[in-house]
């Protein structure tokens, strides 16, 4: 996870990073390498991320993704595995402007709960002005419908006939 280099089997033997290793393959496919790297972000420069703390990041993170939905004070937005890759892919495309290494998981959380916030937004207009086209199509089909129920009644053609 930071760069060092190990053989798997002694890692497994280290029931910290058996634990690591399982919670990364237990995330969404989409979001299990971006979770990885994101672990990294917690790294010291002048050592490696322990076992320990990967496995409790990853399993953290997991968990919030899993829930579908982030809350920030008393607000709520749905926040499907999309919206959590973007954010993590936000992040790390900015790692140089963090402030490293990372000690707590406000700031992913705050870009998850704005793009979950404005997709929710997106959603939700897209649905009003879905309904205000519907009902003015329907409107529209009405007007229309009794123009040419007048026609035909002008024309002698009625329903009855």
């Amino acid at each position: 996870m930071c760069s060092a280099r190990w053989a798997i089997e002694a890692g497994l033997n280290d029931a910290c990073a058996r634990r690591a290793v399982l919670a990364a393959a237990q995330l969404p496919q989409a979001t299990g390498p971006l979770v990885i790297r994101y672990a990294g972000l917690f790294r010291r420069p002048d050592c490696a991320l322990d076992w320990v703390q990967a496995a409790q990041i990853i399993e953290r993170i997991g968990a919030l993704i899993a829930r579908g939905e982030i809350r920030r004070a008393q607000a709520c937005a749905r926040a499907p595995v999309a919206v959590w890759r973007e954010a993590l892919e936000q992040m790390l495309t900015r790692r140089a402007g963090l402030d490293l290494p990372l000690t707590g998981d406000g700031y992913l959380t705050s870009v998850v709960f704005a793009l979950a916030a404005a997709r929710d937004e997106r959603e939700h207009h897209g649905v009003a002005q879905e309904r205000t086209s519907s009902s003015a199509a329907e409107r529209s089909d009405a007007a229309g419908m009794q123009r040419l129920d007048d026609l035909l009644k002008r024309e002698g053609i009625g329903a009855s006939e």
